[in-house]
């Protein structure tokens, strides 16, 4: 039986000697330890070379173990990290190498040459794999070995633990969710013998609840995560669980909270020289920076990022870099290099072999707003379908209603009424549906929209259908999901226990006695204080900041007990909040 080789090496990758001892010096640092026997089966070298390489001071013998030895550990360090700046494939390579060794003997197990060893040392390069070829979103290669170590029936508890650790992690990153969640679960309700390997479980129970909008148990299980990464002393994920809370924290709006905890993040990858790690925290402080209206910070992380993955031949997380750079060229009104950026990403994030369906999806939606603000409606419409499409499949709730708002949008724009009051109400139906999993986004703007402002388009949409009834409704719906997300901020169980019907135009009128006046207001436009990206937009980029917001009006309801007028009074809201850090109204909070 065969397995995949992730790499085939380049020309520019073979060394000018193809047994030599560099050859033998990188598998050295490559392996845990080592004898002759192993050496000149991995590397094929002549036996001069292992004689005068164990013969020399860089190797240590191991106390307990006779003919049997290390690299010592500066030169093991030194090697790695020549290696992994010179030739970042090579790596993957060796330890496939080994691997495929290991697996090999294991596969002989009833033989004299099977000990509990070997299947440690299989297991071994497995998890570095695990965290190299996982680096390339190869899951389909991982899954191959992981199915072929299975297959040999490991004898140990903690290997086969560990198994199910990258089963139901790969499971979740390749958008199974409930299976790759079961696994997890069940695995934690067992005494685990190895730290990492809860962590690694912890990591991917984590990431599903993220990927499922469900953002009070991602902090809590990156909590859990952070937690138990510190107790095992592993700098790598405790560096995970602080970037993945930043992202959680993003998706909330709290940018600078995100920001913070990247940074944490950074320091640390940048410290124990992780490279690859370093380039995905510094592609997320650009990601932040963005949303803070850092134009250049987020320019100038996104260049260090580019440079990291470019250096490091990691080609497939480059789709991430060119999806950034459209998005940037977008806020600064260059429609032509942000189409062509977002081009590029496409390819890189649909690859067959390392592709990334949430970036893919990302991608569709935004190359579709940009078309949308070109005024390219049927181009946009296509394009948010492609994106609805993955959005759908991967199970992003908030970013399917998201869609059908600016379908609703467009689809208003060429004269499609019902289609688009049928988008809106979907995207709102949908909305409602999540419950409190989506605290604070209602006030998060992005290129690509708010909740809020689903339900501001739909209310003009009722009135220009001349449908105040309707256009009613909708506004106390808005009003109902602020009030139970301000609850769920405090006591998310509250939720499902208030969520009730809202009251109608008609229940209203019954209730009123007759001659009493009720005023209602409610609020569309308003713009986000502080530091925040929709106040960064440059003012020459007018196309863009027209299709970012709705008018800002303040829409007055008149209710008698058989009557109803529609008021729009000249008033700006913007106009009416008092100004950032104005504490003369800090114990007021305000409702639109």
């Amino acid at each position: 039986m065969t397995y995949p080789v992730l790499f085939e090496p380049r020309a520019d990758d073979m060394l000018a000697e193809p047994a030599s001892d560099v050859d033998l010096l990188w598998m050295c640092a490559t392996l845990r330890h080592f004898d002759h026997d192993l050496l000149r089966a991995l590397v094929g070298v002549d036996d001069r070379h292992i004689a005068k390489l164990i013969d020399s001071d860089q190797i240590a013998q191991l106390p307990d173990l006779s003919g049997w030895y290390e690299l010592r550990s500066d030169v093991r360090s030194a090697v790695l990290a020549h290696i992994r700046s010179e030739r970042p494939t090579e790596e993957v390579l060796l330890h496939t190498r080994a691997f495929q060794h290991y697996l090999s003997k294991l596969q002989h197990a009833n033989s004299a040459f099977w000990t509990a060893a070997d299947e440690d040392d299989c297991l071994y390069h497995l998890d570095v794999l695990f965290i190299l070829v996982g680096a390339q979103t190869e899951w389909q290669t991982l899954l191959a070995y992981i199915a072929a170590v299975n297959a040999v029936a490991p004898q140990q508890v903690r290997h086969l633990q560990r198994l199910l650790a990258y089963e139901g992690y790969i499971a979740i990153r390749i958008q199974d969710y409930d299976r790759g969640e079961s696994i997890l679960t069940k695995l934690l309700n067992q005494e685990i013998t190895d730290a990492d390997v809860r962590v690694k479980a912890l990591k991917g129970l984590a990431d599903a609840a993220f990927h499922r909008s469900h953002y009070d148990r991602a902090l809590y299980l990156y909590q859990q995560l952070y937690a138990a990464a510190s107790a095992a002393g592993d700098h790598a994920y405790q560096g995970l669980a602080l970037l993945d809370t930043g992202l959680v924290y993003h998706s909330l709006d709290q940018h600078d909270r995100a920001l913070d905890y990247c940074n944490r993040s950074l320091s640390l990858f940048h410290g124990d020289q992780d490279h690859r790690r370093e380039g995905f925290a510094l592609y997320h402080a650009g990601l932040y920076s963005m949303y803070l209206g850092r134009w250049e910070d987020a320019r100038r992380y996104n260049a260090q990022a580019a440079q990291l993955f470019e250096s490091l031949r990691l080609d497939s997380n480059l789709g991430l870099i060119y999806w950034q750079q459209g998005y940037l060229h977008h806020i600064f009104g260059d429609e032509a290099a942000s189409e062509a950026a977002y081009a590029r990403a496409l390819p890189l994030a649909e690859s067959p072999h390392h592709g990334r369906p949430l970036l893919a999806m990302d991608t569709w939606l935004f190359l579709g707003f940009l078309y949308h603000t070109l005024g390219r409606w049927h181009e946009a419409l296509e394009h948010y379908e492609r994106g609805l499409a993955l959005a759908n499949r991967l199970d992003r709730q908030h970013e399917i209603s998201l869609t059908h708002f600016r379908r609703a949008q467009a689809l208003q724009r060429l004269g499609r009424i019902d289609d688009a009051f049928a988008a809106y109400t979907q995207a709102i139906d949908g909305i409602e549906a999540l419950g409190g999993a989506t605290e604070g986004e209602d006030i998060k703007i992005s290129l690509f929209g708010t909740t809020q402002q689903i339900y501001e388009a739909m209310l003009l949409l009722c009135l220009d259908l001349g449908r105040p009834a309707d256009a009613f409704h909708y506004v106390e719906r808005a009003r109902s999901r602020a009030f139970l997300d301000t609850l769920v901020k405090k006591s998310p169980e509250l939720y499902d226990a208030l969520a009730q019907p809202v009251v109608t135009l008609a229940d209203v009128q019954a209730q009123l006695p007759e001659g009493v006046l009720l005023l209602e207001y409610f609020t569309t436009g308003v713009l986000p204080s502080g530091e925040h990206m929709l106040n960064s937009i440059p003012e020459s980029n007018t196309r863009l900041r027209q299709h970012l917001t709705l008018p800002p009006q303040v829409i007055l309801f008149a209710i008698t007990r058989d009557r109803c007028e529609v008021h729009r009074p000249a008033l700006n809201p913007n106009s009416l909040r008092p100004p950032v850090g104005d504490r003369q109204f800090a114990q007021v909070e305000y409702f639109t």
